[in-house]
Formats: C-alpha cells, structure tokens, sequence
C-alpha cells in the first residue's frame, strides 16, 4: 500500500488515520498475548488463531476481505504496558476466539459476594439477613452471563450478611481494629474450610459445548468440567460512611480452568488478595479518621483491580503442555509428565480424603457411586465436601462418571434429589435439616452419608442390595497397607441409623506424620494408593471385557448385546467380584465405557 494517492500523488489522509488505528490495535493484541521472554511460546494453533485475527481485525478496519491483501500488516510486535480497565472492552474479538477447549490456562477469573443492592434495602433494624450471591467482578468483562449459575453453587444456601454494630462512640475500641484485622491479614494456604474446589458440566455453560479438547485436558480432566476453584475470605462493605452503615459477609475469589491444577491457583487466589491489601491498608498504619478506613472496603478493593491486570492477562495466555516449567514473573509451575496428569486432581483432594474416610468406608463409597446409586453427601464444611468427591470420581479412573454431579447442590433446587436418574450430589449442612424433604421425594434407592456425625442413612425403599455388591477392594492386602500408613482406622465409622453409640472415626497413627515430613515420599504414597486403584479396575473388570464386532446386536451400528457380553466377563473374572461385575455392566458409567472401547467399530459401521 502506497502512502500517496495514486490518482493524484497526495498524501492520503486514510492512510495516517489507518496508521494511527493499527498502533492502537498492536496494544490491543498485546495483552492477549504472553510474555515471550519468559512463558513458552506459542504452539502452532495458537499462531495460526493470533495471525488470522489480526488479518481480519485489519480487514475490518479498512472494510474488505483480510484475505485479498494478507500482506498489508507487517509491523513488528512490540511489548507494551496496559493496565486500564478500559482496554477489557476493546479486545473482545481477539480474547474469545477459540479453537480447542484448553487453549487457555484459565478461562475466567471471577469475584463473587453479596447482592450490594439487596442490602442496601435491608431494614436498618436488621442485624443480620441471607442475601443472593452474585458476580460482582469477572475478568475478562465478556459473555457477563455466561457464568450466572456459579454463584448459586458456590453459595448453595445463600450469604449471611451480619450488620456491624458501628457509631462514632464504639468505632475506635472496637469497630476498628475488627476492620484493620481484615484488612491487614495475611492469606496463605492452609487446606483450610475457606479453599475449595467445584465443578460444572460444560453443557451447563453452553459456550463451546461441541468444541475438540486439548489432549493435556482430557488426560486430568476426563468429564472436561469446568474446574471453579475458590478461595473464600471475610470482607465488610461499606454503603455509607457517614453514617457507620457496615456489613459483613464472606466473598470468593475464584479461577474457572478446564486444568485442574488446584493448589497453584489457590495460591494465585491468595496471591492477589495479598496484593490487594497493599491498595488498601495505608489509613490501618497512620492515625487517619475512621471514614478513611470505612472507604477501604470491598468496593474500594474492587476498583483497584486494575493492578492485577496485566499479571491475568499473561497467566491466561500460558499454552500447556507435558513436563514443563513455567516462569512469569513471580509465578511458576511445573506440569506433570503425561503418565502423571490424570493424578492432578486426585493428589488435590485425597489427603484430606483419607484422613476423614477409613478404607471400608471408601471403598463403599466409591461401590455405591459406580454402582449408580442415588448417593448424597452432608457436610457442613464446604472444602471436606470438595476433597471428598473429587477423590471419590478420579479413583474411578478409568471409568467416567456420566451422571448428574453437584458437589453443592443450591438450598432452592434441593428438588432435584427427586430426580428419577442416579446421581452424586453434595450438600452443605446436616442430614436432619434435610431429611423430611428428602421424604418428601419418595425416591428409592438414595444412600446418604452425614460427614458430619459419620453415619448413614438410606431411603425407605431400596430395590436392590448393595451390601453384597461392593467391590471387592477391601480384600487386596497391598493397598490396605499402603492406606493404612495415612489412616489406622479399622473399623468402618459409619453406623446405621437404629445403632447405639456411634463409634467415633480413630485418628491416624504417627506414620502418617513421618511420611508428611517427608514430602516427596509422601505424595509417591499418594500416587501408589491411586495406582493401585487402577490396577484393581483392570485385573477384576476392564482386562476381562471382550471387544469384537460380534458382541454389537445384529441389524445395529452401535448397540451392544450386554447380555452375551456379561456372559462373558463372569466366566473370566475373580469369583469374587462376580456379584459386583452383574450389578456394574447394567449401569451408565459401565456402559459409557464399553461405547468408548467401541467406538472405532461403531465408526467402522457406519
């Protein structure tokens, strides 16, 4: 492109205005794109996407097809700083293009909390009042509803906001130094009841339901959840200083990722609260009025994210692969070799997993959920629920849990556990509170486990019994040794409703603190445990499963003869898993497998 006209030989204004707008967009793609001086570059679609849409951010700029003149943007990539706000909006066509699930390393970044508005209509007579959760903040500003179920699961029964009895004469002794506290504390990791992990379906966010998904994601994260890995803190917030009007009430950072590297984002969480805090705790070390500390609440930390800007928008264009190190700034991580990968969220959660579960109670657990029983879990603390279940689904592997999966079910969608399909479903409370709704139901075979008084419940009808069904796991001397290094307890803690004197779960022995002291040992113990898991999958069930076109029903392209197939299996397998294999062949989990062993001769069919 020339910079005179050519008609007739004079500067072309257009030309200098197209110019100026290919600067702007040069900004624009800059915080897109990753430091390349310290993050791995590029892979080859991620180039391929960055160049096709500079080309057509170029087209549209100048109104024609980038296609017919490719060669119209040549100019060098320079590294710029951003960090304003404004720029979220001017680099949305760039930021949402994908072309495979796990393209990025996080897909959102996501501040949740108290309807502010809902609280500025409470009574001021009111002390305390349950509020509905919502996004207050969502990096990158695109899609706002993409995410509007998150909040109802991350908060299940709502956020209690208590009112914080402030006036000018209580302010200084009491009111204030609660406030600095908050302000001023320190968060670190600390597998505490504030951190968690939840999941959800990707067709429940309907964004890139059909979308092709990274070999990295599908080796950790089989179901391609969508991981909303939460750090949840204390904050106030202020809606008039003047007149001491305070509340308080917890909020949630949290991370939406197709990895489930957990603990690092975790930590990121802290990470950024931390950095926060040096935005606000100026007034907490001088001798300013309490206005001035009144003002340094939640909403004045919101408009201060802009310092964090930058720092999202490198971490999210890191491309993942196999046994690499990553180094952004202050931030690094090391991903697993592949053979590692699918252990990732299992090491999450399976600590403290093991500690609260003895190995009978596991093992019938995990039975009852392959099994395809209706099965609920009650806790009152969010973060065992999170432990408890993750681990419960990757010590599954192979096998991929296809039925509804909640691990907070919402208070006000507490109806589902009428539903007439198995599921797994978490919630947060005690089993008491619930019970007469779950009654209600008059839904048969429902298994329900109270984490908190360690006890089990079952429906009035049960169709089937599953005590003679559970996997035969208990039997396998190998990996009772190895779990009974982290937990001691021999006696399974769950009792049956009607029982006396519930016995209490025993702690583990000191072994357990030996191997912790010892880090590298102690996470080999953990991967042994899962490891051992899987080999007990294959040798009792997945080793025995024929795959042959003779087993698809005649006249069909992808229906299996499961009767001639479970003949089959059972005269191969373990005697003693043979109650467990007939009851396992006829449910969805099984039958999901068997159609992904197949599927190359479906194809073939068709």
């Amino acid at each position: 492109m020339n910079q005179d006209c050519v008609e007739c030989q004079k500067k072309d204004q257009k030309i200098k205005e197209l110019k100026q707008k290919i600067a702007e967009l040069e900004e624009q793609i800059e915080t897109f794109g990753p430091e390349f001086s310290q993050v791995k570059g590029l892979d080859e679609n991620s180039q391929k996407l960055l160049k096709e849409n500079i080309q057509k951010a170029i087209g549209d700029l100048i109104n024609q097809d980038p296609k017919q003149k490719p060669n119209q943007f040549n100019a060098p990539y320079q590294r710029t700083q951003t960090s304003n706000l404004t720029e979220f909006s001017r680099q949305i066509n760039i930021d949402e293009q994908h072309t495979y699930l796990g393209q990025r390393f996080f897909e959102h970044f996501l501040i949740l909390g108290p309807d502010i508005e809902e609280l500025k209509q409470v009574s001021e007579h009111t002390n305390e009042v349950l509020v509905k959760p919502k996004i207050l903040y969502q990096f990158p500003n695109v899609n706002q509803h993409l995410y509007d179920v998150v909040p109802i699961y991350t908060f299940p029964n709502g956020i209690l906001a208590k009112r914080l009895e402030a006036s000018s004469q209580n302010f200084n002794d009491k009111v204030l130094p609660e406030l600095k506290q908050i302000i001023m504390q320190t968060l670190q990791l600390t597998k505490g009841d504030n951190e968690y992990s939840i999941t959800i379906p990707r067709e429940d966010i309907q964004e890139n339901s059909r979308m092709t998904v990274s070999q990295f994601v599908q080796e950790s994260n089989p179901n391609v959840f969508r991981n909303i890995i939460c750090f949840e803190i204390n904050e106030f917030i202020c809606l008039d200083p003047k007149t001491y009007g305070c509340w308080l009430c917890p909020i949630v950072h949290c991370f939406v990722s197709y990895y489930p590297f957990i603990k690092f984002f975790l930590k990121e969480n802290a990470n950024i609260w931390n950095q926060l805090k040096l935005e606000r705790i100026e007034p907490c070390l001088c001798e300013a009025s309490s206005h001035e500390v009144l003002k340094r609440d939640f909403v004045f930390m919101k408009s201060k994210l802009n310092t964090i800007i930058d720092r999202l928008f490198a971490l999210r264009s890191i491309q993942v692969t196999y046994d690499q190190k990553y180094q952004l700034n202050e931030i690094q991580i090391q991903t697993p070799k592949k053979d590692s990968v699918q252990y990732l969220q299992f090491l999450w959660g399976c600590d403290q997993t093991f500690q609260t579960l003895s190995f009978k109670e596991l093992v019938y657990l995990i039975s009852n959920v392959i099994l395809s029983q209706r099965v609920i879990l009650f806790s009152k603390k969010k973060s065992v629920l999170s432990h408890v279940m993750l681990t419960i689904i990757s010590l599954m592997h192979p096998f991929n849990y296809k039925l509804p999966f909640c691990i907070f079910i919402p208070d006000e969608l507490i109806d589902r556990l009428a539903a007439p399909c198995p599921y797994f479903f978490g919630v947060v409370g005690e089993y008491e509170n619930y019970s007469s709704r779950i009654e209600e139901a008059q839904q048969e075979d429902i298994t329900m486990f109270d984490l908190n008084t360690k006890r089990v419940f079952y429906s009035k009808t049960q169709s089937r019994d599953l005590k003679k069904c559970i996997a035969p796991i208990k039997r396998n001397s190998h990996l009772k040794q190895l779990y009974s290094v982290i937990n001691n307890s021999r006696d399974n803690a769950f009792k049956q409703v009607g029982k006396h004197k519930p016995q209490k779960l025993e702690k583990s022995g000191s072994s357990n603190q030996i191997f912790k002291e010892n880090e590298k040992q102690y996470m080999q113990l953990l991967k042994d445990i899962a490891k051992s898991f899987q080999t007990f999958w294959h040798s009792t069930v997945t080793q025995h499963i024929p795959v042959d076109r003779k087993f698809i029903k005649t006249g069909s392209m992808a229906a299996l003869n499961l009767q001639l197939l479970s003949e089959v299996m059972l005269s191969k397998c373990p005697k003693d898993s043979k109650r467990f294999i007939k009851e396992l062949i006829q449910n969805p989990t099984f039958t999901g497998y068997l159609d992904e062993l197949y599927e190359v001769i479906y194809q073939q069919n068709q």
